[in-house]
């Protein structure tokens, strides 16, 4: 658990204005790393990055490997910073690592040309700084609620064409219908879902409208009790 795991963080080397000298003994640090690896919580695979300069390549290697295998989108600027490591498979283990989260910099060698190295680097880094962005688009989204969400969408759709104003301001129609229950006494998912199937390919553009939309549609049907389809699972 979180206590387990914060425990562990006795036996690193740590560096910087919290450092502490840690356990002398690699294995030992080895040991504390598959045992956060084990634990497994977003709090545990984050303690790792705190190790990825340890200075003893075994260990850092046990931590990069840990890092790229939890396949976290959050853990991609300590992937890129173990892009610098100086031991080769170290450096591998990052960016192959990296392609698996990100889907991009496929390109990537070791014995490619320092230029073609960075170029890759860069591309990761712009798909880091989207994602974040997403991210904490998607939970300031998260913390409005449904007038002031929708208003949002309201705002955000203003630059749109008039057929896709057109499309939103149905299907805002219906989700407020939807939300009534004496309008809609038995609600199912498929209500909401079948008419956003055909709307967010209208947005797909624009990842902030699309957000927003799917965070409304959780809203909505969580506010009636219906689960709708994890839309998410594609974003990740």
């Amino acid at each position: 658990g979180p206590k387990g795991a914060s425990s562990l963080l006795a036996a690193f080397i740590l560096k910087g204005p919290h450092g502490q000298a840690g356990c002398d003994d690699p294995e030992v640090r080895i040991a504390a790393v598959v045992a956060l690896r084990e634990i497994d919580t977003d709090e545990s695979i984050g303690y790792l990055i705190l190790v990825i300069d340890d200075p003893d390549r075994n260990v850092r290697g046990e931590a990069v490997t840990s890092l790229a295998n939890a396949a976290y989108p959050w853990v991609v600027p300590a992937l890129l910073q173990a892009l610098a490591d100086p031991v080769v498979p170290i450096r591998k283990v990052a960016a192959e690592g990296m392609k698996r989260i990100t889907k991009v910099g496929l390109s990537w060698k070791e014995d490619a040309a320092p230029e073609v190295r960075g170029t890759v680097a860069q591309e990761w880094e712009r798909w880091y700084d989207s994602w974040r962005r997403q991210r904490d688009w998607s939970m300031e989204c998260g913390r409005m609620n449904y007038a002031e969400l929708s208003s949002k969408i309201d705002e955000l759709m203003a630059a749109r064409p008039e057929p896709q104003r057109a499309a939103w301001n149905r299907l805002h129609a219906l989700l407020a219908t939807f939300r009534d229950d004496k309008a809609t006494p038995t609600p199912t998912a498929d209500m909401i879902s079948k008419p956003i199937d055909d709307f967010l390919p209208m947005v797909y553009d624009d990842m902030n409208i699309w957000m927003a939309v799917v965070i409304l549609e959780i809203q909505t049907g969580t506010f009636r009790g219906v689960m709708p389809p994890d839309r998410m699972k594609s974003k990740r």
